[in-house]
């Protein structure tokens, strides 16, 4: 698993269309297809193939909880990210992922906004300027 972690002033996307990338990709329905946050930590997430879903993603959540209470924000935003690895893990697995990092995440912070699995999205991202505001995480 890999994941970018950003402190964010402000975080912005508009589902533009639906991917067909990977060969066979089902993307989720679309339930709201425009998502707004501010001063939020962001989480561009991506599960690999050969990850322990249930211990990568608990590791997750951990850090941006962790980086959510240092930075003294309240919103975090879980976004399926597949552009951090080749070696990508099936879709279930990636989708069981992102839900289960919104789940842990739902008793450490105030709000948790999971975004849509296999679409292209316009993105507007205003990062923090402190000194840890971007951080990249493996496990």
């Amino acid at each position: 698993m890999k994941a970018l972690l950003f402190s964010a002033n402000q975080y912005k996307t508009k589902i533009i269309s639906l991917s067909d990338r990977p060969a066979g990709l089902k993307p989720e329905p679309v339930t709201n297809s425009e998502r707004e946050c501010r001063n939020c930590v962001v989480a561009f997430i991506t599960f690999e193939s050969g990850d322990n879903i249930l211990v990568t993603s608990e590791l997750i959540s951990a850090e941006i909880a962790s980086m959510a209470k240092g930075t003294g924000v309240t919103c975090a935003v879980v976004v399926p990210f597949a552009h951090l690895s080749s070696k990508l893990t099936s879709r279930e697995d990636a989708v069981e992922g992102l839900n289960l990092v919104e789940n842990y995440l739902g008793g450490k912070v105030e709000t948790v906004v999971r975004e849509h699995f296999g679409s292209h999205k316009e993105l507007l991202l205003d990062i923090k300027g402190h000194p840890g505001a971007v951080r990249f995480r493996e496990f």
